[in-house]
């Protein structure tokens, strides 16, 4: 389905009279919706929120705002703040903490929260990494991430918690100069970690991805960037195996798992067209479901099965057609379908990018659109059709 002219021209409107009365409580602990209607479906919107992760625990969603994280135990009618992050050494991140700064540079992932437990969390904030629990509050870990270039350490779903507790992560940087990247793994919550991979230098740029596979108990990884370094495969015991490789359809930053197929959409703004795949795990065989608008970056699956992709909008390249960015979903029928498209910023410089939490099976679909026409970063939690805005 499709977002018409119309109602987008609706959308800017509401949102724009929101987001004056949501920067005046910018620093509430508690943060209301605020209800509007968009094509008969009655929404909540919220200012100044970036979906993080889904509590599969408690039910809970949590999100940031800057540097600070929220909780909400009502499906996103309301978000009560939990802890704010330490103050910086990095002047970037320090600014970053300033809703203004984020709208006007158009970085919007300050944070990265991980649900590691009931009311648990692993936190990465620039090259640091943090733990916060209900009972102990924010505490500051030792390890630290390497920064390879540019502002992102970490992809939202290139960490990962397995079912044993483990947690692990891939690097992720600009690095220009294709330096050794490896894959961590943390046995104790994050206190100590220990190199589960490493792929020699000039092998690949960086990792986009590290997901659990539940029905084949194997963890999955996705590398980029041009053909020569994209590595589609699976880690076991210490040891890669390559499933694809070579190829943009293999460029991959979030994949989908069932039974019989392992869904991804392609990653790539240096091809003329994305598609969205599946793999045939019993054939080894890879099957084209469609094309989509724009590169995909993440996809979630809901509690009811249903698979959700969201484009991007990169500044550079030539995949990306109209100048929008939307949400895709695959059906119990294993069709692609659009479910709505949203209008980019075409003022901003950085990607407009579509996230959703990181770990699958909320009920609803939620998701964060960044640098898109309604300013800043937007965030929808569908529940009986509720929406929410971030910027």
């Amino acid at each position: 389905m499709r977002i018409l002219k119309p109602v987008l021209i609706v959308i800017v409107v509401i949102t724009s009279s929101t987001i004056i009365v949501s920067r005046l409580l910018n620093h509430s602990t508690v943060v209301q919706a605020i209800p509007v209607q968009i094509q008969r479906r009655q929404m909540l919107l919220h200012d100044n929120l970036v979906l993080q992760d889904y509590d599969s625990y408690t039910g809970a969603l949590i999100a940031s705002r800057g540097a600070s994280v929220y909780i909400s135990n009502d499906t996103g009618r309301t978000f009560e703040k939990l802890y704010t992050m330490p103050i910086p050494r990095s002047i970037p991140f320090l600014l970053s903490r300033f809703g203004f700064f984020r709208n006007i540079v158009g970085f919007h992932e300050v944070i990265e929260a991980l649900v590691v437990g009931p009311n648990k969390h692993l936190i990465t904030y620039g090259s640091q990494m943090f733990r916060w629990s209900e009972n102990e509050g924010l505490k500051k870990l030792e390890h630290t991430i390497r920064r390879l270039g540019g502002n992102k350490y970490l992809l939202s779903q290139s960490i990962e918690q397995l079912p044993d507790g483990r947690i692990v992560y891939g690097e992720y940087g600009r690095n220009s100069d294709f330096d050794s990247i490896q894959v961590f793994i943390s046995s104790d919550t994050g206190k100590t970690w220990r190199r589960k991979y490493r792929f020699a230098p000039n092998t690949i740029r960086h990792i986009h991805t590290v997901r659990y596979d539940p029905y084949d108990s194997l963890l999955w990884i996705g590398t980029g960037d041009i053909n020569e370094h994209v590595i589609l495969g699976t880690l076991s015991d210490n040891e890669l195996n390559v499933i694809r490789e070579g190829d943009q359809y293999y460029r991959v930053v979030s994949l989908i798992f069932d039974e019989d197929y392992v869904y991804w959409g392609t990653d790539s703004p240096d091809i003329d067209t994305n598609y969205v795949f599946y793999f045939n795990r019993s054939e080894d065989t890879v099957v084209a479901m469609g094309a989509v608008n724009g590169p995909i970056w993440y996809s979630t699956q809901t509690l009811n099965g249903t698979i959700y992709l969201g484009t991007a909008h990169e500044t550079i390249g030539i995949g990306m057609h109209n100048d929008s960015v939307s949400v895709w979903n695959i059906d119990s029928h294993r069709q692609l379908n659009k479910v709505l498209s949203i209008k980019r910023d075409l003022g901003q410089r950085r990607h407009s990018i579509i996230r959703f939490p990181k770990t699958d099976g909320v009920p609803v679909l939620c998701f964060s659109v960044h640098n898109s026409a309604l300013g800043g970063s937007v965030t929808f939690i569908e529940n009986n059709n509720i929406c929410y805005k971030e910027n």
